[in-house]
């Protein structure tokens, strides 16, 4: 996320519904309400995605908020599945020290928009581009892991 600069960007919503679970490693997961705060160096951008080219559009639709954290979670490979609802402000990541291994079931988009709440500096439209995962022996490995597991 680094590399793309998307790493100012970790609390979003999908505009769809998202079932998760972990399979390796621990995933922090938080929940977040949303309020007005005039002088926040942060704003709220709709997202537009494009998986065929990797890339997604982010358009300014409010600026100066403010995100709280109204829930946090941590997620274990013995956890049950979980949903995220449509329109949920979250963020997740692996725990700290920890790499993650995660199956995601997503239903497709519906009316909700997907959000993101990043600095207010990125103006009124930005693209970010998507990256390839390139360690791919580091990827196999968790795979493997994962499937004895």
């Amino acid at each position: 996320m680094r590399r793309n600069g998307t790493h100012l960007q970790q609390v979003h919503a999908h505009g769809w519904r998202l079932w998760s679970r972990v399979l390796l490693g621990a995933l922090d997961e938080a929940c977040y309400t949303v309020s007005d705060e005039s002088g926040s160096p942060l704003a709220a951008y709709s997202v537009t995605s494009d998986y065929g080219q990797g890339s997604s559009r982010l358009r300014l639709e409010r600026e100066g908020v403010a995100v709280e954290a109204d829930a946090r979670l941590r997620r274990l490979p013995d956890d049950a599945p979980y949903l995220i609802p449509a329109g949920r402000l979250h963020a997740s990541l692996s725990a700290k020290g920890s790499w993650n291994v995660s199956l995601v079931a997503t239903e497709l988009a519906g009316t909700i928009p997907s959000t993101v709440i990043a600095p207010r500096s990125l103006g009124a439209a930005t693209a970010n581009e998507r990256g390839e995962a390139r360690d791919l022996p580091m990827l196999r490995s968790l795979l493997d892991r994962a499937a004895r597991a």
